[in-house]
């Protein structure tokens, strides 16, 4: 759920300095997808991540763009494809760039970019301040997991779990050892399916002339406190997200 976007100018003027990361031709016409659509208060963070984004593919910069910005399950969501000239090395660069963006996301309002926490309305969940919360704020009952970020990858037959500590003062990460997490026993049957979904979209994209190394590299992240809302009120898996498997082709 997003927060205030009264004011959408930073977005304007975030597109409009990377025209590179944004502009998609679509049926002809220049289209940008990837326009953020999220509150104003996640303002710096996603300019962050995009001048940290830009930096990575400095080398080749017309080898990604932006597909999408959004808020999901109350933490920022960046996708993004690849195509020719991008490696893995840009890769690492940029999937760091998006994961402390989701971190920060997950604890600072959206609506005003003071510190905030997970609140639950309804349906709906939200990072929030005390002033802009809705609904009942979701209680850690598990310290170990505050501001914790968890990421799942699949890169061809490897898979790895890592887990770091969010330190929202210096705007870093610090590991964790996710044995101490408990999360085995509870990704065991997720990581299962995420192999064998890459797989198939590795055989799709190759036949659609995607490169099966960019198809093939998979990662979902599931910062806290929602991690531990979800891991103790009900046995679904989180939500997947594959942020470099789209088409090579920009006319989608």
């Amino acid at each position: 759920m997003s927060g205030n976007q009264t004011n959408r100018t930073w977005q304007a003027d975030l597109v409009a300095r990377f025209p590179h990361l944004f502009d998609t031709e679509i049926h002809g016409q220049i289209r940008r997808p990837g326009f953020p659509e999220v509150g104003d208060g996640w303002k710096d963070l996603v300019q962050l991540a995009i001048e940290r984004i830009a930096v990575a593919v400095s080398a080749a910069p017309d080898s990604l763009r932006i597909t999408q910005i959004k808020s999901k399950f109350a933490t920022i969501r960046i996708y993004w494809w690849a195509g020719p000239g991008f490696t893995d090395a840009m890769g690492d660069a940029v999937d760091e760039a998006v994961e402390l963006a989701e971190a920060r996301s997950a604890c600072t309002c959206e609506t005003c970019g003071e510190p905030g926490r997970l609140f639950k309305h309804g349906g709906w969940f939200l990072t929030a301040c005390e002033t802009y919360g809705k609904g009942k704020p979701v209680t850690n009952h598990r310290p170990e997991h505050e501001n914790v970020h968890v990421t799942w990858r699949v890169i061809g037959a490897t898979r790895t779990v890592r887990a770091r500590h969010y330190i929202r003062g210096t705007d870093s990460f610090v590991d964790v050892d996710p044995s101490s997490l408990d999360l085995e026993r509870k990704t065991s049957s997720w990581l299962a399916s995420a192999a064998a979904l890459a797989v198939m979209k590795g055989l799709l994209n190759t036949m659609a002339g995607t490169p099966a190394r960019i198809a093939g590299r998979t990662t979902s992240s599931w910062p806290s406190p929602l991690m531990n809302w979800l891991t103790t009120t009900r046995s679904s898996s989180p939500s997947r997200k594959w942020p470099t498997t789209a088409p090579t082709n920009p006319n989608f």
